[in-house]
C-alpha cells in the first residue's frame, strides 16, 4: 500500500490507523507521503506512486485542492486500486468527476445515496423534494438525521432529556431503522466502561469504471481484525472533558 493524505490531523491520525491495521490482514506500506493543503498539483506525486508499484492506494486527501489529484491520476495512467475512508460518501467525487476518476475507489461507508433499499428510495425522495437544490445527500448529513431519531427515542425510553438518563437509556442495547438498515445504540460512544460496543454497519462500496456506485457486499464483523494489541498498538485513557460555555 502507498498512502497519500492531508497534512494536518485526520491525514496524519487516519494514516496511522492504516499503518496498524495494514499487517493485520497481510499488508504493508510501501510508502507514505503527507501533502499540504494548499496543493493542487499532484505530479510528482503521481510519478512517486508510479515509481514505487503498490498493489493499491490509500488516499486520504480533503478539500477542493486535493481533489485534482483524480483526475490527474487518470490522465496519467495510474490504475491501481484505491481506498478512502471519506471519498464517495462525503464529497460525491464518484458523481463530480468524469469517468474513470475514481475507477477502483473503495470505501467503508456508513451511508450512500445509492444504496439499493426501498427504504432508502423513500429517504432520498423524501430528501429531495425538501431540499432541491441539493446534489447529492453525504454521508454526514444522513448521520446527522438518524442521529436526532436516535436521540429522540433514547430520550423517549428515558422519559425525559436530562444527559446522564439519556445515556442510561443509550446502553440498553435497541436499535432505530435508517435508511441503509438497522444500527444499533452506540454504548461506546458515551464512555461505558460495562457495555460492548454495538458497532454500525460500515460496508463497504466500490466505484466502478463509469462512475457506478457498486452495492456493500457482506463483510466480516469489524471486532474479527479490530485488535490493535496484537500489533503493539494502544489507545490512552483520557479524562472526559467538557468544553466551557
Amino acid at each position: 500500500c502507498y498512502t497519500i493524505a492531508a497534512d494536518y490531523n485526520f491525514g496524519q491520525l487516519t494514516a496511522a490507523w492504516t499503518k496498524a491495521f495494514a499487517p493485520l490482514v497481510g499488508g504493508e506500506i510501501i510508502g507514505e507521503e503527507f501533502v499540504p493543503l494548499s496543493v493542487s498539483e499532484f505530479s510528482q506525486v503521481i510519478a512517486r506512486i508510479q515509481q514505487a508499484k503498490p498493489d493499491w492506494v490509500m488516499t486520504l486527501l480533503v478539500g477542493q485542492n486535493h481533489h485534482n489529484y483524480y483526475p490527474q491520476a487518470a490522465a496519467a495512467g495510474l490504475s491501481y486500486p484505491m481506498a478512502s475512508t471519506v471519498n464517495m460518501a462525503q464529497g460525491y467525487e464518484h458523481k463530480r468527476f468524469p469517468p474513470p476518476s475514481l475507477n477502483q475507489m473503495h470505501n467503508a461507508i456508513q451511508y450512500q445515496l445509492e444504496v439499493p433499499t426501498a427504504r432508502n428510495r423513500a429517504f432520498v425522495k423524501r430528501w429531495m423534494d425538501m431540499f432541491p437544490e441539493d446534489e447529492y445527500i453525504g454521508e454526514m448529513a444522513q448521520n446527522t438525521y438518524f442521529t436526532v431519531h436516535m436521540y429522540a427515542q433514547a430520550a423517549r425510553l428515558a422519559g425525559t432529556t436530562d444527559q446522564e438518563t439519556v445515556k442510561r437509556a443509550l446502553e440498553l442495547g435497541w436499535a432505530i431503522e435508517a435508511p441503509e438498515g438497522a444500527l444499533a445504540a452506540p454504548a461506546w460512544a458515551v464512555g461505558s466502561r460495562s457495555s460492548r460496543p454495538r458497532w454500525p454497519r460500515r460496508p463497504c462500496g466500490r466505484a466502478a469504471r463509469w462512475a457506478r456506485f457498486e452495492p456493500p457486499r457482506p463483510r466480516r464483523d469489524p471486532r474479527a481484525i479490530c485488535n490493535l494489541r496484537r500489533s503493539g498498538y494502544t489507545l490512552g485513557v483520557v479524562a472526559e472533558h467538557h468544553q466551557s460555555a
